[in-house]
């Protein structure tokens, strides 16, 4: 899923009765603190009449700090935006300052509350076969 991310961003994965997944690459902040992180989306919309919702959708960040291509224990992804917009909840759990600020997580308890789901969305989606062919 990260070269996925990375190498096709505005990818949109199909599965049968189940809703899409989106991946979109939103780009790279340079000054994350641990060295450059990729930010990218994962996305799920529903339709509520003519309205497209993201229910749900997470933005995430990426530090990558493999040496090799296949040592992904060097790949840090955590949560940073939870959007779920059925139920009009949109939170941010970590900031960007502009690049020389860096970034801050506003609330641990809410980062924990991304992380969370972030973990059980990712087990539904494995479940449902969107992440086979990682």
């Amino acid at each position: 899923m990260i070269e996925l991310a990375q190498s096709r961003p505005g990818q949109k994965l199909e599965n049968g009765s189940h809703p899409s997944l989106e991946i979109n690459l939103l780009g790279t902040y340079s000054n994350a603190g641990f060295g450059a992180a990729t930010l990218f989306t994962l996305g799920q919309h529903i339709r509520q009449g003519d309205y497209l919702l993201k229910n749900p959708e997470m933005t995430f960040m990426m530090i990558d700090g493999r040496q090799h291509a296949d040592g992904y224990e060097f790949v840090v992804a955590t949560p940073c935006r939870f959007i779920n917009e059925a139920v009009d909840v949109f939170e941010d759990s970590i900031e960007f300052q502009n690049d020389s600020d860096g970034m801050a997580i506003n609330e641990l308890d809410l980062h924990r509350k991304h992380i969370a789901f972030a973990e059980n969305w990712l087990e539904k989606l494995e479940g449902q076969g969107f992440l086979d062919p990682f």
